[in-house]
């Protein structure tokens, strides 16, 4: 565990995953609390970066102040948010060719797209409720097979709606294999709490949600080849 009071770049000779965790929210001089919980989410490795990404700054009252954090391969990537050029500020991470850059959102659903590959960390926080999650990178996983004969890595998505949800969520998914798909709903602790087993071809997955407290949770989606992808959710009663 290492305190994150400076953006870092973690390398290491053996396979790794890196989290980001935010402890907690505090009080500030005056005792008025600060807008924070505790929230964990993963790294996206360099390799992964990618030139869009598609995300959601869950527009509820639960939330009243949404951010991105930008990684990026470029001090100018280029950026566009929603159709309009933005131009936060980057500054290096370390000795690294690597750039970061944070910047406040309105709530809703966004976009952006640049010119080089990057990696977006979309976060929220209200009164004692967060979220946090990797968006917009590319599924770049290696095959078994080597040369030019390779096959080429799968391109994955998982998408979830509506966001928030309440009695049920609708699942999309593209990218994994044909066959039997297994999905779940977890929480932050591991525990199912909603599931289907259904075939790759179908289009209307649906997910109940009984029982499920409001909080943030994952949708986790299966193939039989143990390919998973998955998507955040966020879950209001």
């Amino acid at each position: 565990e290492l305190p994150l009071d400076r953006p870092m770049h973690l390398r290491a000779d053996v396979p790794f995953e890196a989290a980001v965790f935010e402890r907690s929210g505090g009080y500030d001089a005056d005792r008025i609390a600060l807008l924070a919980d505790p929230s964990m989410m993963l790294v996206v490795p360099t390799r992964a970066l990618d030139t869009v990404a598609h995300f959601e700054s869950f527009d509820h009252d639960y939330f009243f102040e949404h951010y991105a954090t930008i990684v990026s391969t470029a001090a100018v990537p280029g950026l566009e948010l929603d159709g309009g050029a933005v131009a936060p500020r980057f500054v290096r991470v370390g000795e690294t060719e690597l750039y970061v850059a944070h910047m406040p959102l309105a709530a809703g659903s966004h976009v952006i797209s640049g010119a080089t590959p990057f990696a977006v960390y979309a976060y929220g926080f209200g009164e004692a409720i967060s979220y946090a999650y990797p968006a917009g990178f590319s599924d770049r996983s290696s095959t078994s097979r080597a040369g030019a004969d390779a096959e080429p890595a799968r391109r994955t998505r998982l998408t979830v709606a509506p966001m928030p949800a309440s009695d049920r969520v609708s699942v999309g998914i593209a990218g994994l294999g044909s066959g039997t798909l297994s999905i779940d709903v977890v929480d932050g602790l591991g525990r199912q709490w909603g599931g289907e087993v259904v075939t790759s071809d179908r289009d209307d997955i649906r997910i109940e949600l009984d029982g499920a407290p409001a909080g943030v949770y994952v949708v986790r989606a299966m193939d039989t080849d143990g390919v998973v992808v998955t998507a955040p959710l966020v879950i209001v009663r």
